[in-house]
């Protein structure tokens, strides 16, 4: 397991995205927050949300990077959380949502405001993983053994993000699981939840400084 300290990994994240300004951290929570209502998010929805002019909406959603949109240019995945299927399921008020990689579950209950119930499934055994997350505190895990890969982060983000790093971010039934794994893929290591845990509360207070 690493022994990395938590609150490295989480300024090497930070330091891979965007300086968010005011404008951008209430567009960015309330897009999280729309997203969680499991529709796409279109620009004016989003502009009522944040009471910013729809111009100036397109403007800021232009230029940061991880915003997916659908073929009618609603917004249907943001920074780690998605309304498309993908390997990680949050339950949020009944409603399904997805998040990019494990460690994504871990940050994003707190940004929407909701406590998240998690599924997902070790790669290397096929085990069910489970836990529930509410702010940054981590509950329910299931199995108790369950560990997190991880992976450093020395550039920034960009339209890559899932690819380069998502994919490399997963649960594990066990430590010997994730041995298993990360010994067959290189630059990646193992914490544990409550350092994933950690990592995803200092991110987000760094991130998100003034909006709370």
């Amino acid at each position: 397991m690493s022994t990395i300290a938590p609150a490295a990994l989480a300024a090497e994240l930070v330091a891979a995205t965007p300086t968010l300004s005011d404008e951008d951290q209430e567009l960015a929570l309330s897009l999280y927050r729309l997203l969680a209502d499991g529709e796409p998010v279109d620009k004016d929805r989003l502009a009522t949300s944040t009471g910013l002019q729809p111009e100036r909406v397109a403007e800021l959603l232009g230029d940061l990077p991880g915003v997916y949109l659908d073929d009618r240019e609603r917004v249907i995945g943001f920074w780690g959380l998605t309304i498309r299927p993908m390997a990680h399921q949050l339950l949020i008020d009944d409603r399904v949502l997805y998040a990019w990689c494990a460690w994504d579950t871990l940050f994003l209950p707190e940004l929407i405001g909701k406590p998240a119930h998690v599924q997902s499934t070790c790669p290397t055994t096929g085990t069910p993983v489970s836990l529930s997350v509410h702010d940054h505190e981590v509950t329910d895990v299931a199995p108790d053994s369950t560990v997190l890969s991880f992976l450093h982060r020395d550039q920034p983000f960009d339209a890559d993000a899932i690819a380069t790093f998502c994919h490399y971010v997963h649960f594990f039934a066990d430590r010997g699981a994730a041995e298993q794994w990360t010994s067959e893929h290189d630059g990646t290591f193992f914490i544990s939840l409550a350092d994933g845990a950690e990592i995803a509360r200092l991110a987000n207070a760094t991130r998100f400084p003034t909006i709370r």
